[in-house]
């Protein structure tokens, strides 16, 4: 009875480490995009402040000093800006980056959609854990893709920046 407790215990420990590993290897938003796409798109660039970065912004006198941006930067461990210049790229990654979210419509979440652009959300319970706007003008791409633990209550923060 022990060794089948044992063996059985050793089991479900071997399942959880699988699970925990799988979950540090899934990719946010922009980095899949990148993954993807970004050989076809020489334009396509992508910007990254890291959580390192993120941890100095916070000391700076300009965000110690202004509590709405205080409040919003607490919330975030990283930020990815992608761009793509040209026309023709920019309505083709546009299109890319809906579909991707629409593929994966069970893990982002459309929040907000406009002609021109939308917002996407993935939740882990009630915490926003990911924030990815995308949008094209007639010659560039964007998407600012947000990685953190954010609040309902970020969103309307970040409106009032």
């Amino acid at each position: 009875m022990k060794r089948i407790t044992g063996l059985m215990l050793a089991i479900v420990l071997l399942l959880g480490m699988t699970q925990v590993a799988r979950a540090q290897n899934q990719r946010d938003f922009a980095s899949q995009f990148m993954r993807l796409y970004a050989q076809d798109d020489a334009s396509l660039k992508c910007q990254t402040v890291s959580p390192l970065m993120m941890e100095r912004i916070m000391y700076l006198e300009a965000v110690e000093n202004n509590e709405n941006i205080k409040a919003v930067m607490g919330q975030l461990k990283s930020i990815q800006i992608l761009t793509s210049v040209g026309a023709e790229n920019s309505e083709d990654n546009y299109q890319k980056a809906i579909a991707l979210a629409e593929t994966n419509n069970r893990r982002y979440q459309l929040y907000k959609a406009r002609e021109r652009g939308a917002i996407y959300l993935r939740r882990r319970k009630n915490v926003i854990v990911e924030l990815v706007f995308v949008n094209k003008s007639t010659d560039t791409f964007h998407m600012v893709n947000l990685t953190g633990n954010m609040t309902e209550d970020f969103i309307d923060e970040l409106a009032k920046i």
